[in-house]
């Protein structure tokens, strides 16, 4: 996260920070997701707003879709294991 001394703190995020911000805003740190808030407030241009948000979305996305799908893999290991019992 660039912060810029002349504009105060304005929080200018990257689209992969905003993702970062989004997992942990996820995972319970509310820190985290007043920050990725601000930084999204804070953009110039609707297309910078329209790139962190979605950047944030698809990163929550892709780790629920991981942990369901680890979730599903870990259930059939333990069900397979129950039956050979």
């Amino acid at each position: 996260m660039c912060t810029s001394d002349d504009e105060g703190k304005q929080i200018n995020l990257t689209y992969q920070e905003a993702a970062q911000l989004a997992f942990r805003a996820q995972e319970g740190d509310p820190d985290s997701l007043i920050l990725l808030l601000e930084g999204i407030k804070e953009t110039k241009s609707p297309a910078d707003t329209f790139v962190l948000i979605q950047s944030a979305i698809d990163e929550v996305i892709r780790l629920g879709s991981f942990y369901t799908d680890l979730r599903n893999d870990y259930l059939r290991i333990l069900i397979r294991k129950f039956r050979q019992t």
